[in-house]
């Protein structure tokens, strides 16, 4: 078998399993715009280790988030980027090469961002953020309010 088979093969294996660890998003029907991914109920791997990494990754630059020679900017950044990659490597997190990408990306989110508000932030078109609950989260676009399906972990 060819590494490409492989590889195609356990990309077809995590997508599967993720398929079925994965409840549908719902759909927002006011803008057409395919909505984002809510954090699942229960028991769910992605979260967990989403949650563990972040925690870590925080624990090891927290010290060199404070003071005169504090990180900031592009230089924290790539710290976060770096030590992300550490503790991938040495907690032996199980995520295939395609989840990887999301994955820090949804890390890098949670620790120097807003997490999932920063897709709403950024997006022009939408003039207010409201969140009622760590699950419950609407948005105002042209003067209309919708719920979204994003939300916080708890």
């Amino acid at each position: 078998m060819k590494l490409s088979d492989k590889l195609a093969a356990l990309e077809a294996a995590e997508r599967e399993s993720i398929r079925r660890h994965e409840e549908p998003a719902p759909v927002a029907k006011s803008n057409g715009q395919r909505p984002a991914r809510a954090p699942e109920k229960g028991p769910n791997k992605w979260s967990d280790a989403k949650r563990k990494v972040r925690d870590l990754v925080l624990a090891e630059i927290g010290p060199k988030l404070s003071g005169p020679k504090a990180l900031k900017g592009p230089s924290l950044e790539k710290e976060v980027k770096a030590c992300l990659d550490r503790i991938l490597r040495r907690e032996e997190v199980r995520i295939s090469p395609i989840e990887r990408q999301r994955f820090l990306a949804e890390v890098m989110s949670d620790t120097l961002g807003y997490g999932p508000l920063d897709a709403p932030l950024a997006d022009p078109s939408i003039t207010e953020i409201m969140c009622n609950g760590h699950d419950e989260i609407f948005i105002e676009r042209n003067g209309l309010l919708e719920k979204t399906d994003l939300g916080f972990a708890d």
